[in-house]
């Protein structure tokens, strides 16, 4: 990509953030005021985390606030001492992606008494002024109430592999709500087996063990972009007949789950939770609580389920990469 199409979509990403921003939390004027944040990132290993860190990185350019951002790696442990790290800093506000939220309450405690507001992406922390995410249940039930639309056009029935997450609450409540709409739609369908995903690898391994075990599976939800692709990868390493597998991809986070959309056939659809929004409202979440605002326990982002065959009037094909059509999804709200 050329430097001023770069300088054009960043451009357009500021924007965009800006103008939902506004829309959520109000005109500010707080540059000069000198706030610092920290974002303790779960994992920049991956996409949506990169992507929410870009998403706060242009809405934080745009009010002139400084973001600093911790990569906790999937540990625990590493995740505490970043928040540590970021109250001897003296920030002023703090957003986390939690590892494990019960490692968390010492830290929080503390930087609450500090006066750092805390703001928590995607699963609620004790102490933390608010919630940032959509209603992971809601947003499953909007998956599996497509699938059963789908299935019942298509005289499916079916036998589905989940490949779910239980560590963290907002994967297994995407589980939840995907089975309460397959319920609630009346359909005939079997989970054959519900196995962990959540990375590439060990969705891969655990998706080879379960279409093994169990040859009919003709559907597949995974958590998120990682869970389905490499699901995907294992039907195709196994040489089964892609015609007859639904695959749904949870959260079209980054490039890889969004290629796989845009490709079509076995990804015949996605529920997007459109990260860059994401990361947008937690910044403008943590400039309200420092600006003195009450906020809601939940701060909502939208999101939508795509499928295949609309793809493009939600994501813009710029030398191959897929960039959020925002105008789009600010219509969702």
């Amino acid at each position: 990509m050329s430097m001023r199409r770069i300088a054009t979509c960043v451009l357009g990403l500021s924007l965009s953030l800006a103008s939902l921003a506004h829309a959520a939390a109000g005109e500010r004027n707080v540059a000069g005021k000198g706030y610092k944040i920290g974002f303790a990132a779960y994992m920049m290993g991956q996409e949506w985390y990169q992507n929410i860190a870009a998403g706060a990185q242009a809405r934080a350019d745009e009010l002139g606030v400084e973001l600093r951002v911790a990569d906790c790696n999937n540990d625990s442990n590493t995740q505490v001492s970043a928040i540590e790290n970021f109250l001897i800093q003296q920030v002023d506000a703090v957003i986390v992606s939690p590892v494990d939220v019960n490692t968390l309450g010492t830290v929080v405690a503390e930087a609450t008494a500090d006066g750092v507001k805390v703001v928590a992406e995607s699963n609620m922390i004790p102490g933390a002024v608010t919630r940032v995410g959509q209603s992971d249940k809601d947003s499953g039930k909007k998956a599996g109430a497509w699938y059963a639309g789908y299935a019942k056009e298509n005289n499916i029935t079916p036998r589905i592999l989940i490949l779910g997450y239980k560590a963290l609450d907002n994967c297994r409540a995407r589980v939840e709500g995907f089975k309460e709409a397959l319920d609630e739609a009346g359909i005939d369908y079997e989970v054959k087996i519900e196995v962990d995903g959540g990375f590439r690898e060990a969705s891969l391994k655990a998706a080879t063990g379960a279409l093994t075990a169990h040859p009919d599976i003709n559907c597949i939800f995974g958590i998120n972009d990682d869970s389905t692709l490499g699901a995907v990868a294992a039907v195709r390493s196994a040489n089964l007949d892609e015609s007859g597998i639904v695959a749904i991809i949870y959260g079209l986070e980054g490039a890889a789950g969004r290629a796989a959309l845009q490709e079509g056939g076995i990804y015949a659809a996605g529920l997007s939770m459109f990260p860059e929004f994401v990361g947008a409202a937690c910044v403008d979440a943590a400039v309200a609580a420092l600006e003195g605002e009450d906020l809601p326990e939940n701060y909502a982002s939208p999101t939508v389920v795509i499928p295949a065959a609309d793809f493009s009037a939600f994501f813009i094909e710029e030398d191959g990469a897929y960039l959020v059509n925002f105008a789009a999804v600010r219509g969702l709200e």
